[in-house]
């Protein structure tokens, strides 16, 4: 792309460092420092269409994230491209969603949008900290089938249509 890339103040949120609102990455010099570890349970998405291209999806958690959109946790999805895939909460698309705590009852909506009809493959393309016990599926609620990504990617064929709304997370 050739566009130009315009940062400003308006972009900022304020955050105090002193009530732990602030996270900044800075190297250290001092050897023997104790390092500050992210730990957070994270989860990277790959949906990848019939000629090979790929879109990533991020899913975190964090405590002071919630269910609705949350500045600086959530990310929304401002580039169109020919097929894609969002999280879709409340009537917006977003690439990375980010949640509170992570539950089992949960169902995370996807919106996938196709102008090429193939088979399209779903997949986890990296996890940090997540837990052993927790399975993360791709659920088809029209076909009534859940996909384990744990175990395996997804293949699925999908029509040429503006919208598939029938996937989740689950």
């Amino acid at each position: 792309n050739t566009g130009t890339l315009v940062f400003n103040n308006s972009q900022r949120t304020f955050a105090r460092e002193s009530a732990g609102e602030s996270i900044y990455y800075k190297g250290s010099s001092n050897k023997g420092a104790v390092k500050n570890v992210d730990t957070r349970t994270k989860i990277w998405f790959s949906f990848t269409d019939p000629k090979k291209i790929n879109r990533t999806l991020g899913l975190g958690y964090d405590s002071k994230a919630s269910k609705n959109y949350d500045r600086g946790y959530d990310a929304k999805y401002y580039e169109a491209q020919r097929n894609n895939i969002y999280w879709s909460l409340k009537g917006e698309k977003f690439i990375i969603q980010a949640l509170e705590k992570i539950d089992i009852e949960d169902e995370l909506p996807l919106l996938i949008e196709v102008s090429d009809a193939g088979v399209y493959t779903f997949s986890i393309n990296d996890m940090k900290y997540v837990p052993d016990s927790m399975g993360i599926y791709l659920k088809d609620t029209d076909q009534n089938l859940y996909y384990n990504l744990k175990e395996r990617d997804a293949q699925i064929y999908l029509s040429k249509s503006a919208e598939h709304e029938q996937f989740s997370i689950t």
